[in-house]
């Protein structure tokens, strides 16, 4: 599978273009849209629709990374906001980094969206 396209459909199998579109919580024209390569969703979009299917932002777009991070993070994240911080006064700091990092990597995600659709725009016009 070398597209994002190809990944996302791996996962539909029988399942119907609207069921799969309410489970990842898109409309189903975009879920056709995404399918036969017509984009990529955005950000957050894409983030919801990776936790939905359990797999990485980064296998979705790039076929690598297939463990699901997110869910790790955010568990990980619940442990440590559940520390006593009278025991721990360096939890509530580290928490925070955590947070703050959390923060940087989804704006990250995004900016790589976003130079994936520009490429896309590009290798359009050039083909054109």
């Amino acid at each position: 599978m070398n597209t994002f396209a190809e990944r996302l459909k791996s996962f539909r199998k029988g399942i119907s273009t609207a069921n799969f579109a309410k489970k990842l919580g898109i409309s189903g024209g975009a879920l056709n849209n995404y399918e036969r390569g017509r984009g990529v969703p955005n950000g957050k979009k894409l983030i919801h629709i990776s936790k939905q299917l359990g797999v990485s932002v980064e296998w979705l777009l790039h076929g690598t990374g297939m463990e699901d991070k997110t869910a790790d993070t955010a568990n990980f994240l619940k442990d440590i906001s559940e520390l006593p911080i009278t025991t721990c006064p360096n939890c509530g700091k580290l928490y925070d980094r955590i947070v703050h990092a959390q923060e940087l990597l989804i704006k990250a995600q995004e900016r790589e969206i976003a130079l994936l659709k520009e490429n896309a725009a590009l290798q359009a016009k050039t083909k054109s």
